[in-house]
């Protein structure tokens, strides 16, 4: 580097040294224990706090994840609406915007916060990110093309997988020069179990000597746990001491507890409901499942690996870029229970083979998908942003 670009580069960094604390606004519907909420809670609380200062909200309630940041301390708003399109919403939000004197505003993507985000980023004159963690879904929804007639107009659009990004752009038509990329990464010095496998399984009244096969996700249609109860009961038929456990929960609950009662398997599967202690409880799993519909880059996934649990699943959204098939994993076509069937059936058959798969799993974890990788982009990101 000349030494004319050294200095510029000094005064530059002296610069942000210098600057007060930046306060970005994090808007959600509601914090709840999904994947995308926690990873905003990982990667909040590792912002360098020299530079920035988070600001949360929430339209609905705070939901679980939001209660941690309450309990951490952290500046937080909630329950701005009553209904969809309350209007005064406008005026907490602008109220929220000058007090806390917000420069960036930072969307966790839902047609609802896209639509309150946007008008007051616009309204107020600055920036605005809106990081989408899923696929859209029934692209010919008026409220999706609302959607994505606003998200065209954000500053930037963060996808968390290059598939993902490519399906926004050709599929979803968002503007490929708004479009950026950034991985879900994954906190191991914090997601890590804090019980022995065998005591866990005893709490959960599990055998700790036979197959366990879980999965975590919330209990909606796109997450095809349907697709893995099905499995299940062709899995059974040649592995009869298999257990299955499903952690979370969700509006198909109680018609997924029905038909494990109807495949005649409810004597073998747990329904372990949401769950605070994720690590722990996914630590007992000899293969871990994802048998969703639709997905980005699933927390999941990452949580299994980084547990070294060798993982079967549907090759949607950006999971290919997390699993490589037949090397930390096995990958399936979605809505496919045959299909799940026989990949568990091959990693049950073959223990030594899926602990191989979980060990290399864990290791690309490491040198992929970690927590610290994720909060440096996004912190690139906000200078960007911020210097216009």
């Amino acid at each position: 580097m000349s030494a004319p670009a050294a200095q510029t580069a000094d005064r530059e960094v002296e610069l942000v040294l210098k600057r007060p604390r930046s306060s970005i606004l994090l808007l959600e519907s509601k914090f709840g224990l999904g994947g995308s909420e926690r990873i905003t809670y990982d990667v909040v609380r590792r912002l360098d706090v020299q530079r920035y200062r988070p600001v949360l909200c929430t339209l609905y309630e705070p939901g679980e994840v939001g209660e941690w940041f309450i309990r951490d301390g952290y500046r937080f708003y909630s329950r701005l609406i009553t209904h969809r399109y309350d209007p005064r919403a406008f005026g907490k939000l602008r109220s929220i915007i000058q007090r806390e004197h917000v420069e960036l505003v930072f969307l966790i993507n839902q047609p609802l916060t896209c639509f309150w985000g946007f008008i007051m980023s616009k309204y107020c004159r600055i920036p605005v990110v809106a990081a989408v963690h899923d696929k859209f879904i029934g692209e010919q929804s008026l409220k999706l093309r609302l959607n994505r007639f606003l998200m065209n107009r954000m500053d930037v659009i963060l996808a968390v997988a290059q598939g993902q990004r490519d399906q926004l752009v050709t599929r979803q038509y968002i503007r490929e020069d708004i479009v950026r990329v950034v991985y879900n990464g994954i906190d191991l010095d914090h997601f890590k179990p804090r019980v022995e496998r065998e005591e866990q399984c005893r709490l959960l009244g599990l055998n700790s000597k036979a197959p366990i096969v879980g999965t975590v996700a919330r209990l909606v249609h796109l997450k095809g746990v349907d697709v893995f109860l099905k499995a299940a009961e062709a899995v059974l038929k040649k592995f009869p001491s298999t257990q299955f456990v499903v952690v979370g929960d969700g509006p198909e609950s109680h018609e997924l507890k029905r038909m494990s009662q109807a495949l005649g398997i409810a004597s073998s599967v747990r329904f372990l409901g949401s769950r605070g202690d994720v690590a722990d409880t996914a630590r007992v799993f000899n293969v871990g499942v994802l048998s969703s519909r639709t997905e980005a880059l699933p927390m999941a996934i990452l949580e299994y690996m980084s547990l070294s649990v060798p993982v079967v699943a549907t090759n949607v959204g950006g999971v290919s870029e997390m699993v490589g098939h037949g090397e930390t994993g096995l990958l399936i076509s979605e809505d496919d229970p045959s299909a799940l069937a026989g990949a568990l059936e091959v990693l049950l058959s073959d223990p030594h083979k899926a602990r191989k798969m979980g060990l290399r799993g864990r290791a690309k974890v490491e040198s992929c998908f970690q927590i610290s990788n994720t909060v440096s982009r996004t912190e690139q990101l906000f200078e960007k942003l911020l210097r216009r």
